[in-house]
């Protein structure tokens, strides 16, 4: 049996959050959602996740220092994609996987989500 790709999504806006949830679950994948880091990993401890969405926005991001912190708990092989809720451009992230909240975009979203996972 195919397995299906494992998402987590992190975003502080609940509307966001869950038009990502279900536009990704109609695309075949898991969905683990939450709006704050600490809650969503206890949501996610023992699953194999693929994919990360996180929001910018989420209380007690800190950057670089948070995708390490997930990468340590959830593994060395997850894929990050951030919602940029900053003003400034994220530089330790290429572009493919980010998008500015000005240029928010739900369908580039799932577009480069599921090109990501190699859907």
């Amino acid at each position: 049996m195919l397995q299906r790709p494992k998402i987590l999504i992190v975003e502080h806006d609940d509307f966001l959050r869950e038009i990502l949830g279900n536009l990704l679950h109609k695309k075949g994948n898991y969905i683990l959602s939450g709006f704050c880091i600490e809650k969503t990993l206890e949501e996610a401890a023992g699953k194999h996740i693929h994919l990360v969405i996180l929001g910018t926005s989420c209380e007690r991001y800190e950057g670089e220092k948070t995708i390490h912190y997930l990468r340590k708990r959830l593994g060395e092989h997850l894929i990050f994609y951030l919602i940029n809720h900053q003003q400034e451009p994220i530089s330790f992230l290429g572009k493919e996987h980010q998008i500015a909240i000005t240029e928010l975009s739900i369908q580039k979203i799932i577009h480069d989500v599921t090109t990501l996972l190699g859907a």
